[in-house]
């Protein structure tokens, strides 16, 4: 009796201490959103993110009002024991039973820092959805690369999984979606910038996760287009971006070549700067909570949707010169002397 009392009492501890290792590594709350408007929205979404003079941005205080802090215990690289802070934007109202989408906000160079705030710079373009009777029902998580780390793959304490902010997001992102009802058939991931191209990277690395992907001003070096086939693609490039357009354009041929879904928008000015464009109006957000794994549309009023030539003339040119050759034969005599 004594020794199964003693075998029962270490059972009892080692359950004890699993389960407090395991509640280290839950969401918890830090600030609760206040969803409360000082300003009049409108100039709240009128005006760009303040640019510091370290290079940074400053996120609006009546955006980062509307995103919950949040923390949670990341157990790799220098995150040993301590909390890596984000924010979370949850609906309105959670109503029982139901799932709602989410999306993963991918922040740009400038907007690495330690203060959990700057990482919702330049989302105020979409402060419409984000508050109001007529605000998104969807959640988004927003992590922040920590100010000497600006690169989402990058680990700077390589032991054990790392630290690189991208391993670090995805945890948080798995661990969200255990503990809040989210629909997992429609997961989204949006970046600008960096953060744009580490969205790319993201989504490669795991096939048939994600519904939607809209990067913003990033490269597509080194990706391979077999990776996208199955996802709802919409991209944000300008003819004078630093981002070299055509290459951009070529790519979302290729995709399509594969039966793939990929469209993109192409401006003709504004530099560098195709976010504000891809979140103004509700238009980007709203398309990406409706895309589903099993189902995905074209989005509204899209400019363009490329293909190479190589799929046009598969597509329309093959079919014509089919009915040409059809024509001749059937009647020879037409053409004798």
């Amino acid at each position: 009796m004594k020794t199964l009392a003693l075998c029962l009492a270490i059972l009892a501890i080692c359950l004890f201490q699993e389960r407090s290792v395991s509640s280290e590594k839950k969401i918890i709350l830090v600030d609760k959103a206040e969803n409360r408007i000082s300003d009049d929205l409108a100039d709240v979404i009128k005006n760009e993110s303040e640019e510091n003079k370290d290079g940074g941005y400053n996120a609006d205080a009546n955006l980062v009002d509307c995103f919950s802090a949040m923390k949670y215990y990341y157990t790799g690289g220098r995150y040993h024991r301590e909390p890596v802070l984000f924010r979370m934007y949850s609906p309105p109202k959670l109503e029982p039973g139901r799932k709602y989408p989410l999306v993963l906000w991918l922040h740009g160079f400038g907007e690495s820092d330690n203060d959990n705030m700057r990482q919702l710079s330049h989302l105020q373009k979409a402060m419409d959805c984000f508050f109001g009777e007529n605000r998104l029902e969807f959640f988004m998580i927003a992590t922040q690369c920590p100010k000497d780390n600006p690169n989402w793959f990058l680990s700077v304490s390589p032991e054990g999984q790392g630290d690189a902010p991208i391993a670090i997001a995805d945890e948080i992102l798995r661990a969200v979606i255990e503990e809040y009802p989210v629909d997992t058939d429609r997961l989204g991931v949006m970046g600008l910038c960096s953060g744009g191209d580490a969205a790319w990277k993201y989504v490669a690395k795991h096939p048939g996760r994600f519904a939607s992907l809209v990067p913003c001003s990033a490269s597509v070096d080194n990706l391979h287009s077999s990776a996208f086939a199955d996802i709802a693609v919409w991209v944000f490039n300008n003819k004078n971006d630093t981002v070299p357009y055509q290459s951009v354009k070529d790519f979302i041929g290729v995709i399509n070549d594969q039966d793939g879904n990929a469209y993109l928008t192409l401006g003709e000015t504004g530099g560098h700067d195709t976010w504000s464009n891809a979140l103004t109006n509700k238009k980007v957000l709203s398309w990406m909570i409706l895309q589903h794994l099993d189902k995905n549309g074209p989005p509204q009023n899209v400019d363009y949707c490329f293909r190479t030539r190589k799929s046009l003339f598969v597509m329309f040119g093959l079919p014509c010169l089919i009915i040409l050759v059809t024509l001749l034969m059937r009647t020879p005599h037409a053409f004798k002397s």
